[in-house]
């Protein structure tokens, strides 16, 4: 071998001229060749190992089904489908009732009617309590005015109707029966009614809720004015011969009432002179204890009007309603007018004493 630090040829594990430490090489074996053709293998992929593979031989089979929570939704979901399907029905059912707060289904049988023959009138204080707990005074008699809002409707031989007791504020629903063939009554007519309290009559609204309403067995049904039935007359002054006439125009007062809410005069007028003749309801005035009152129009009342343009010969009647007032004596005032301008036509003017 040569020594790689000075160059000499030696054949020992040191060079003798220079002491360097010789490196000695591994043999080289020439390379075999084999006879046998060698195949490419290529890398098998990697696959992650099924439930079924001897790896997960000793873990426990998945369970199959529904969660607990699946199980719940379904439950509720055909909770509210129930309830959804309930609702339709009472809106259908309420909306064949003709009225959006009427009880629908209320015919009922001649085995739920209570007799008529009971005691003890219910008080006033008792009515209010009537429709908040109607069982509590079944059998009791009771006397109830109201506006009806529902044709009848027939159940065999009993008629059902349906009256709003409150009528300015709509409220307050009774169901009505009455042992007959025939319907005595009408929508939008006043009624007094007087009966037994049968219980409680439950059904639907428009919007799906439950309501309730006394039922009363009437064995008396009459028909009322509007007066009657939403403002009767605390007091009522009938006057006769108040009359004032003028060039043949005359107006007479008839009456008088006081009630909670308003004060109503009858008048009359009649044109026995030449030309044609009015008075203007909303030009009447009332005096009392230095205050003045003028009309105050009641549109749900639909009192008769006062004729205006009266012509010779004709006459007319009707209603002025003012706001309540005290129970006591006031000046009533009428303007006149007439198309003869050459008559010259003062105030009516009323003294009314009340009492």
């Amino acid at each position: 071998m040569k020594c790689p630090n000075c160059g000499t040829e030696h054949n020992f594990n040191f060079c003798p001229n220079c002491g360097y430490k010789a490196q000695q090489q591994a043999p080289v074996s020439p390379p075999s060749i084999s006879n046998t053709p060698q195949q490419y293998a290529p890398e098998a992929p990697q696959y992650e190992l099924p439930y079924n593979t001897p790896e997960y031989a000793d873990q426990p089979p998945k369970k199959g089904g529904l969660r607990w929570w699946g199980v719940l939704l379904i439950v509720l979901a055909s909770i509210l489908l129930l309830i959804g399907i309930v609702m339709i029905i009472g809106v259908a059912t309420a909306i064949n009732g003709n009225n959006g707060s009427a009880v629908s289904g209320i015919a009922g049988t001649t085995s739920e009617i209570v007799s008529s023959e009971a005691p003890a009138e219910l008080t006033e204080a008792e009515i209010d309590q009537l429709y908040t707990d109607p069982g509590a005074f079944k059998g009791r008699r009771v006397t109830l005015t109201g506006r009806v809002f529902q044709n009848p409707e027939k159940d065999r031989n009993v008629m059902y109707f349906q009256i709003f007791t409150d009528i300015e504020n709509s409220d307050r629903n009774t169901v009505i029966a009455y042992q007959s063939d025939e319907a005595l009554v009408a929508v939008d007519d006043y009624v007094r009614v007087t009966g037994v309290v049968q219980g409680e009559d439950r059904g639907y609204n428009a919007f799906g809720g439950i309501i309730s309403a006394p039922r009363v067995l009437a064995d008396s049904i009459e028909i009322v004015s509007y007066a009657e039935a939403a403002a009767p007359s605390l007091k009522t002054v009938e006057l006769s011969g108040v009359t004032q006439d003028q060039y043949g125009y005359s107006v007479t007062v008839h009456k008088v009432e006081f009630a909670e809410k308003e004060t109503r005069v009858y008048v009359s007028i009649q044109n026995n002179g030449s030309s044609s003749f009015s008075v203007y309801s909303f030009n009447t005035k009332i005096v009392q204890d230095g205050k003045q009152y003028e009309e105050e129009r009641n549109y749900r009342a639909d009192y008769p009007e006062i004729q205006t343009d009266l012509q010779p010969g004709a006459s007319t009647q009707g209603v002025i309603a003012f706001p309540a007032m005290n129970q006591s004596d006031f000046q009533i005032i009428f303007e006149g007018y007439s198309d003869n301008w050459d008559e010259s036509i003062e105030d009516y003017t009323f003294n009314i004493t009340v009492q």
